[in-house]
């Protein structure tokens, strides 16, 4: 090991940072430290570390917004990052992955312990210092490579498209059979995907469950034409894995085009919000849109907002609007568990400081009324600590948003808990 690497640990918790840096330190490890979610992409503009730990609870930019942004960043997208998260069930653990984490583990963990693990990667880097385009489950692309290869066809005006697509019916192959089975039917999947994609459409593991093919300009195939050739292929059978089971899976489809002023970022949420219709209609379906419009939802969903600033809820209503949602507004807690009884919507934002009634205890009604027990609700805080979080998960909270948060994100996340309901 050389004194030459950098480790760079993303935690609020001034003691814990303390102690996993003098372990570190003793080891020959070089360590930069940051405590806020915003104050990383800064510290990545020095100084390029070695491995980033990072707690996925933050303040002012939430941990998993930035490791998301680390992924899809090509200076940055091949950096191990080793989440740190809470002992609140596997959702948390679960999305680590699926956004890029290398490695999860819950706090709370013994620095000793972290370190050695950290260790560990670090001794394999070190091993294995030629950066691999391939995703070492799957064989196809990875995101790093995904992410370059886009931005240079399209700063070379040579990217066609995007089609992303969404591996339908895994989430119920990990719950019965265990990641291994699970990943086993991923690999399957990308086989058939790359065996019928044209050669110069590249096909690449965007994310845990997600697959993208980027489209050049010289493709001789539609999209329709693309689309269809990886329905086929993947419902041509189910797939077996190791425990001898056969599992159904599906694939939803979604194109974005791309024009003169396509931005990557724009073009993965155009993509998202289409494959996100496909899924409502059903399994091994395509949808390519022609305007915005029609990226609406198929039916229309409606969301409660429990928000007591005006200013944060007309923000969230205009955006929620925008994306195809009907919303309803409340400004305390309790008009909004009454609302929520009332109308049954499919979702619901709750803000954990509110009058009359505060967002926790609005939750635990909701989950104490058999007629709503089951409805997604997503927390909405400008707090960020360690307890308040627990507190909501314990308290059956689906998912939580720390403020100020990405629209687009956050109606990413409702399609998301949507598509789970």
């Amino acid at each position: 090991m050389t004194a030459e690497q950098v480790v760079l640990i993303v935690e609020p918790d001034v003691s814990f940072a303390l102690e996993v840096t003098t372990e570190l330190e003793s080891r020959g490890i070089h360590v930069e430290r940051v405590a806020r979610g915003d104050a990383v992409l800064e510290a990545l503009a020095i100084s390029a570390p070695d491995l980033v730990i990072l707690d996925l609870v933050l303040s002012r930019m939430d941990g998993r917004t930035v490791l998301r942004e680390l992924r899809e960043h090509p200076a940055t997208a091949n950096i191990p990052i080793v989440a740190l998260g809470r002992a609140v069930g596997d959702s948390l653990r679960d999305e680590a992955f699926a956004l890029g984490a290398d490695a999860y583990f819950d706090r709370p963990i013994a620095p000793t312990e972290l370190c050695a693990r950290v260790m560990e990667r670090l001794e394999r880097q070190m091993a294995m210092r030629t950066p691999s385009r391939k995703d070492i489950i799957t064989g196809v692309l990875n995101r790093a490579a995904a992410v370059e290869d886009a931005w240079a066809l399209i700063a070379g005006d040579g990217l066609e498209g995007i089609l992303l697509i969404d591996t339908d019916g895994i989430t119920k192959v990990r719950e019965a059979a265990g990641w291994a089975s699970a990943e086993y039917v991923l690999v399957e999947v990308a086989r058939r995907l790359r065996a019928v994609a044209p050669e110069e459409v590249r096909v690449a593991r965007w994310e845990g469950d997600t697959f993208v093919l980027l489209v050049p300009r010289s493709s001789r195939f539609d999209p329709e034409g693309i689309s269809e050739s990886c329905i086929e292929v993947v419902a041509r059978g189910d797939f077996r894995a190791p425990d001898g089971v056969e599992y159904p899976v599906s694939i939803s489809c979604g194109w974005a085009q791309a024009d003169a002023d396509a931005y990557l970022a724009t073009l993965m949420n155009v993509a998202r919000r289409r494959v996100f219709r496909a899924q409502e209609q059903g399994g091994n379906r395509f949808d390519m849109g022609e305007s915005t419009i029609d990226d609406a939802p198929v039916r229309t969903y409606t969301v409660l907002v429990a928000e007591d600033d005006p200013v944060a809820a007309t923000l969230v209503e205009h955006h929620l609007l925008s994306e195809g949602f009907s919303v309803r507004r409340y400004g305390d807690g309790a008009s909004a568990l009454a609302g929520a009884i009332e109308h049954r919507p499919d979702l619901v934002l709750l803000d954990v400081k509110m009058p009359i009634m505060d967002g926790f205890e609005a939750l635990e009604r909701l989950r104490a009324t058999p007629a709503v027990a089951r409805i997604p609700i997503m927390m909405l805080t400008g707090l960020g600590n360690d307890s308040d979080l627990v507190r909501a998960f314990d308290l059956g909270a689906d998912d939580y948003m720390v403020k100020p948060f990405s629209p687009p994100e956050l109606a990413a996340r409702i399609r998301r808990l949507l598509r789970r309901g």
